[in-house]
């Protein structure tokens, strides 16, 4: 059981530039509102804590872990299924930001500043 965050920017259609996806098909710009988050873990995947919260991972909401990077200190979000292309990929891959974030007003999500998601896959 986790929270459900939302996903703050999607790509979009524009009649100018065709479609901005910075993700190249990631799992941020697939058909869903956002993520559900259950626990934060190290690049090792050991969990540091988990998130408490009355959510299941569904098909709108896909589950996904907070990853901490201690030598930067820094925060992100990787969805536990990666889309490269638009397509799934099984091989667990290296991802980096696509442009998208997500956050929620939830306070048991104790982050103050919206998480960048990792979906990207070159």
């Amino acid at each position: 059981m986790g929270l459900h965050v939302e996903i703050l920017s999607k790509a979009r259609e524009s009649k100018y530039l065709g479609p901005c996806d910075c993700t190249a098909g990631g799992a941020s710009v697939q058909n869903i509102d956002g993520f559900t988050v259950c626990k934060v873990v190290d690049l090792e995947g050991n969990t540091i804590r988990e998130i408490e919260g009355p959510f299941e991972p569904c098909e709108e909401y896909p589950e996904a872990v907070v990853i901490y990077r201690e030598y930067l200190d820094y925060y992100h979000v990787e969805p536990v299924q990666q889309y490269h292309n638009n397509e799934p990929v099984e091989a667990k891959c290296m991802q980096m930001a696509g442009g998208n974030f997500v956050t929620t007003c939830d306070s048991r999500f104790k982050f103050n500043y919206p998480l960048p998601i990792h979906d990207r896959i070159d």
